[in-house]
């Protein structure tokens, strides 16, 4: 019988993505708008700072990616599952 106090490898895997996540959702937001910030009072005749932004926001959405991808991989139909002897 598993310890259900511990949670499994994967979990644990999943759980540090996710934070790591939602770590840099909060730097994407807070990092374009100081960009922005920037942007507006150093030079607001051209915006620049939007480039940085789609930049950033591709690199987000590949992490996003790889993140989804990762939890189907381990909680999905393939997965391996644990027995109903264990519980």
């Amino acid at each position: 019988m598993k310890n259900r106090a511990t949670p499994s490898r994967a979990f644990a895997i999943r759980d540090e993505h996710r934070s790591l996540l939602t770590l840099h959702f909060i730097l994407y937001i807070a990092g374009c708008g100081a960009l922005f910030v920037i942007n507006r009072f150093t030079s607001p005749e051209t915006l620049w700072a939007h480039w940085f932004a789609l930049a950033w926001g591709v690199i987000f959405m590949t992490h996003l990616w790889r993140f989804a991808r990762a939890t189907l991989r381990t909680m999905g139909p393939g997965a391996p599952r644990r027995d109903s002897a264990e519980d």
